[in-house]
Order: structure tokens, then sequence, then C-alpha cells
């Protein structure tokens, strides 16, 4: 074995459905793999450095050589451990995940005394939670698997296989590929109130399935290589609360489709079993945050929102003033049931009931269905120079009428990472009291 860090080997390609193409035009295309020699260099640097175009374009091997100071050649092993240090560079330990750290013959790590195992080749998971990066994370490597192979785990739980971005994802995560493609089909033209791309939107929808099932305390998810029913009912409960747009008529329609593709009969009524939805406190702990709103100076400002909110503002404002010398303009945060009413009877709405942007009116969503309520999102008046700074810690915008409105919970790709950093906080305030 040679200590230089070898670049990653593209897939094959597989022949795509025109849906697939679709999807593929909408993603930026991956840079290459930077050399060995620039990986030498790169992983000689200080970690606080280091930016994160160039850290993704290193192979683990250069990634954990920088983070946790390994050396590239060698093969991590039973008991090895690794302290994943960020030291100052808190952004790009934001947007790096565990899995993205470790090869995939690594199944199972220990942090903070619980034994987290690996799901296919994406997160490690202990019973329903999400083992995410933190600035400092100290893990044990606990089992390895050097043949593993996600393909073929995907192969022997659901036997069978087929061509396109659905397939590949469905492997990654041992996530059945036909619910995604069903998913894409029915739930996808409108993308469900989702923000991102389409291949984002069938990667996000896997990740939440995979999270899902992780969760899932009530028997087999699969029998005869399809999901079961009543595990597609669970799974609704729990995509409902990630996809706003997602209602249940929507989803009775993805399930058909899945249900056509795979060959099983399908009964809706099979999907609400009362003893399944009556006793789902293992997957309560997965719903977004749900703490007191505080208020914190954000900028020279007074901001209300919650505490995983505030902490994610104050890291974006700093990044910010560093780079433009300007602080972020929050004009708008926390918000009663009473004062979202207010605000939409000033809009001109005359009915609780109407939807948000219809008649001509600005976007403000009906009492009790507003983000602002939740203490997850706040109104930035610089949004267009803040955007990628906000982003960069979870605060999803691009609402296309609403542009300065950025949130912590309406779907993105960092919502895990959101519910874990809450799910983190309330686990130390426990241990210090």
């Amino acid at each position: 074995m040679n200590n230089t860090i070898e670049s990653v080997k593209r897939p094959e390609a597989i022949p795509l459905s025109e849906a697939d193409k679709l999807a593929m035009s909408l993603v930026q295309p991956a840079k290459d793999m930077v050399s060995g020699e620039v990986a030498k260099e790169l992983i000689s640097r200080d970690i606080s450095s280091v930016k994160p175009e160039k850290f993704f374009r290193l192979g683990w091997e250069g990634r954990l050589a920088l983070v946790a100071g390994f050396k590239p050649g060698t093969k991590p092993v039973v008991g090895d451990r690794f302290i994943l240090d960020f030291k100052e560079n808190i952004a790009l330990s934001y947007q790096t995940r565990v899995e993205d750290m470790l090869p995939y013959g690594v199944r199972a790590v220990k942090w903070d005394g619980d034994v987290y195992e690996r799901r296919g080749n994406q997160g490690f998971f202990c019973g329903g939670e999400y083992l995410t990066m933190w600035n400092k994370l100290d893990i044990t490597v606990m089992a390895i698997e050097d043949e593993y192979s996600a393909a073929a785990e995907y192969k022997e739980k659901f036997g069978k296989s087929f061509g396109g971005v659905e397939r590949s994802i469905g492997e990654d995560f041992v996530v059945d590929g036909y619910i995604l493609a069903a998913f894409l089909k029915k739930a996808g033209e409108g993308k469900a109130g989702f923000k991102g791309n389409v291949r984002e939107f069938v990667e996000v929808a896997a990740m939440i399935l995979q999270n899902i099932e992780a969760s899932y305390g009530f028997g087999d998810t699969v029998q005869g290589g399809h999901y079961n029913p009543v595990f597609l009912g669970f799974a609704l409960n729990g995509l409902k609360k990630y996809f706003p747009g997602l209602d249940k008529t929507l989803w009775i329609d993805v399930v058909k489709e899945y249900a056509s593709a795979v060959n099983f009969e399908f009964k809706a009524e099979d999907m609400e079993k009362p003893d399944v939805f009556s006793s789902v406190e293992n997957f309560n702990e997965n719903n977004l945050p749900d703490d007191p709103v505080r208020t914190d100076i954000i900028g020279g400002r007074p901001v209300t929102a919650q505490p995983v909110v505030l902490m994610a503002l104050r890291l974006a404002d700093r990044d910010f003033y560093i780079a433009t010398g300007e602080h972020l303009v929050v004009i708008s945060d926390y918000r009663s049931v009473e004062e979202q009413r207010e605000i939409r009877e000033e809009f001109g709405y005359t009915d609780d009931s109407q939807p948000s942007g219809t008649g001509g009116h600005s976007l403000a969503a009906p009492p009790g269905k507003s983000f602002h309520e939740k203490g997850l999102a706040v109104d930035i008046q610089n949004w267009e120079m803040a955007e990628p700074y906000l982003q960069a810690y979870g605060l999803v915008g691009g609402i296309e009428n609403d542009r300065g409105h950025f949130s912590m919970g309406e779907m993105n790709p960092g919502i895990f990472r959101q519910v874990a950093l809450a799910r983190r906080e309330r686990k130390m305030k426990e241990r210090e009291a």
C-alpha cells in the first residue's frame, strides 16, 4: 500500500430516464478530486485555514489526516480513537458529516458512551438518533467490515434494482429506490415545499426515510422485498414533519405509485394502524427543535428566537462582519399567534384559512402555521449580501416572493444537524443539572 492519497474513481455511467436527466441537469457537476501532491500539501496545513471547497475534494484519508492526524496509506482498525477537531473552522465543521470522515468499512463508532451503527454508506445511528458532527468530536471505532458493499446490502434487502439517480441514491442510503422514484414522480413536480433542486430533493427524502427507519420500533420494515404498509404509514407521519407541502392525499398517491412498481396490493387503511401511531414517542424526538424562545443581541439588535437559531445567527453574523465589515440586520423574529394574525390583517387577509400569497396579498402564513411563531424564522434586511453566511449555518431562504425570510425548519439538507444541535444542548443542560 502506498503513502499517497488516491483519487476516488468515478462510478460507471448508468442509463438515465428522462426524469433522471432532468434531475441531473439541475445539479452542478462535481469537481475532480485533488491530486496526491496537492493533498499532501493540504494535509500539512492547520485545519483552521482550509476552505470547504478544497477540503471536500480530498478523499476520506486526507480529511481524517487534516482533522485528526490520521496517517494516509493506513486503515482504521477496531479500537482506533479519533478526535475530530476543526479548531476555529466552525463553518467547515458545520458542513461536514461524520460519515464524510470515515471509509465505508467502518460500520460502528462509539461517542459519549453510546454505539452508533452505520446505515449504508451514510450516517451513524443509535436507535433513531443520528450522530452529527460537532466542532470537536471524540469517537472510537467499534466495528470494521472491510468487504462491506452498500449495493450488496441493498440487493439482499430489496432484491431488485434499476438504473438512474434514484437507484444510486437508494443504494447509498439502503432505501428502496422505487419509493424514491415514486416520491420524485408524485411529489417532485411541486417539490412538496422543498427549496433545493430535484436531485437534492430525492437525497433529502432518502435521508429522512433512513432516519425514520432507524427510529421504527414495530417489527420489520421490509417484507417480500418492499416496504410494508404499516411502515409506510409511519413514514408518512415522519415525512409530513419535514415537507410542509406533503399532504395525506399526495402521500397516498406516492404509495400507490410505489405499490404498482413493486407489485404489491395496497390498502390505505393498512397504513393507519392505531397501535403504531399511539406509541411513537421514540420518533417524536426527531421533530424540529421546540425549545422556549430566548433573546440575544445580534448585530447590535435584540433578537428573539429558539436557542439553536440564535446560535446560528451569532456565527453567521461573525463571519459576515469579518468578510464585509457589516452586521446582519434582523427586522423580524419571533411572533405570537396574535401578532401573526395582526400582520395578516395589515396585508389585507380577511380569513385565517386563506392561504399565504393568495388574492394578490404579500406572503404571510395563517396564524398558527408560521415558523416565526415557533421561533425558527427571522427576516433579514440585508439578505442579498448575507445569504451565503446564513446558509452556512442552516438558515435557509429562497422563497421567491419573500427573499429576506430565513428559517431553520422549512425543509433543508441541514435538518438533522439542527435537530441534533438542539438535542445535544438539552443533554448538556441535563448533565449540568
